[in-house]
């Protein structure tokens, strides 16, 4: 990272681990656990934010200065080797018929993640 200048990561934040019972406690405060991670930065009392289980996945670049990237996964790549999380679930594959088995993967396995997800992106 020596070359970067600066750089600006933006985030998914997740609310992780919540037995069922935390969950639909949460949920009955906000609309859906993205909301309900959302409204959990915005707390006054920063002792209710701590209690609960929060944690995010890099995605994408605001600003980077210093380096250019030809690609999404690129970017990725280097975001692991500087030490921040990347979803270990991001594949690329070639061609609509692969890109809808993987998301068709992912709905089939969302109720065994760690967290709620609202869909898959597909990125082109």
């Amino acid at each position: 990272m020596s070359s970067v200048k600066e750089a600006e990561v933006r985030d998914g934040l997740l609310l992780v681990n919540l037995n069922k019972y935390s969950l639909l406690k949460l949920l009955k405060l906000f609309a859906n656990a993205r909301n309900a991670a959302a409204g959990s930065l915005r707390q006054l009392d920063p002792k209710i934010t701590a209690k609960r289980s929060l944690s995010i996945y890099c995605y994408q670049a605001g600003v980077v200065d210093g380096i250019d990237f030809t690609t999404h996964v690129e970017f990725l790549d280097h975001l692991k080797q500087w030490g921040l999380p990347v979803n270990p679930k991001v594949t690329k594959v070639k061609g609509i018929k692969k890109a809808i088995q993987i998301h068709k993967n992912l709905e089939s396995e969302r109720n065994e993640f760690p967290y709620e997800i609202d869909g898959s992106v597909i990125k082109v």
